[in-house]
């Protein structure tokens, strides 16, 4: 019998063991954003929905109010006005992130790269679009306030990861 006890705590042992930690705190580190659809503004209307028909499941919320105009419409979750939330800025996350260094590939305007064969080695940062022709290999991020076209035979990305 004790010999079926042992085992058996040595193969949950195993078992646990084999289960990655970032698993449990993964959860804990990270939240969804709460809204389905949420405005900043605090004008009047800050969000107005204006549809013969819809459905919109999840909560809404604005620093405004929220108008809606329609017998047809099913909003299926809380809808709170004057909320007093601050906006994400994602784009102002990545770039404190990934585009604060000294080795960034900045520009003012429209970026644009043709070479038969094009290695991005920095971070490239275009206030347009970014454009890039040619075999393309990527071994850093590219943000662009506008478009991304990347064109060419090949495109391969090689970024280290984290």
């Amino acid at each position: 019998m004790l010999k079926k006890t042992v085992s058996a705590a040595l193969s949950v042992l195993t078992a646990v063991s084999a289960v990655p930690l970032s698993v449990f705190l993964v959860s804990a580190e990270s939240t969804a954003f709460p809204y389905t659809i949420f405005a900043s503004s605090d004008t009047e209307p800050a969000i107005s929905i204006q549809a013969n028909y819809g459905c919109v499941n999840g909560k809404i919320a604005a620093n405004g109010t929220v108008q809606r105009s329609s017998s047809g419409l099913q909003l299926n979750g809380k809808v709170t006005e004057h909320a007093e939330q601050e906006m994400i800025y994602v784009l102002r996350k990545l770039n404190e992130t990934y585009f604060q260094t000294e080795s960034v590939v900045l520009s003012d305007t429209d970026y644009s790269e043709k070479k038969t064969n094009l290695t991005v080695k920095k971070p490239l940062k275009g206030a347009g679009s970014v454009t890039l022709s040619g075999n393309i290999n990527l071994k850093s991020q590219i943000m662009a306030a506008d478009d991304i076209v990347l064109n060419g035979n090949s495109v391969n990305t090689t970024m280290p990861t984290a």
